[in-house]
């Protein structure tokens, strides 16, 4: 079983990246489930969304002990920090662009994500499909043409086309191992 946490601040599309996680590991042949929360304000307050994914049925949709946690937003990445005791770490892929890392957190991958998305597409709200991609290159627990088709599956028309490209420089960015930052 692998668990995923995804967090950062309202807005900054948490909760889809979630869903397109979990949506693609059922598209790739797994058993996927996201579960998301988020507070009171819609943009700004926090927002989490918690995927797991196995090759059996998932009794508990709750990523209590992650293998992995995707950070967008530094009040998000230092409440984490402060309760990571379980053993192992789970990896940290964290969006250097927005977050400065505890120097002390071992097993963190920076990409500098927030940054990428408004050069690159002038549009920092895909940032969450360029840590997405980071992840699915870096994991490899799903094919890529399983995160495609949820992609094209989750989002709007109207959007389509900036979160694939998004997702495609996360994706380029995760395979090629000699950006670690660990």
């Amino acid at each position: 079983m692998i668990q995923i946490k995804i967090i950062g601040s309202g807005g900054q599309g948490i909760i889809m990246a979630g869903e397109i996680l979990a949506y693609a590991a059922v598209l790739d042949g797994k058993e996927g489930s996201a579960i998301s929360s988020y507070g009171s304000a819609a943009r700004g307050g926090t927002a989490s969304s918690e995927v797991v994914i196995d090759d059996k049925f998932i009794a508990a949709p709750f990523a209590e002990k992650p293998n992995y946690i995707i950070a967008l937003s530094q009040s998000s990445y230092n409440e984490i920090i402060k309760h990571l005791s379980t053993s192992p770490l789970p990896t940290l892929i964290i969006d250097s662009s927005t977050i400065v890392p505890n120097a002390n957190s071992p097993n963190q991958l920076q990409i500098p994500a927030t940054e990428i998305a408004s050069q690159d597409l002038k549009s920092v709200v895909s940032a969450n499909m360029i840590m997405l991609g980071f992840f699915a290159g870096r994991s490899r627990l799903i094919k890529k043409e399983a995160f495609l088709e949820a992609i094209k599956q989750e989002i709007s028309e109207k959007y389509l086309a900036i979160n694939l490209k998004a997702f495609e420089l996360g994706l380029e960015k995760g395979s090629n191992k000699s950006n670690d930052s660990e």
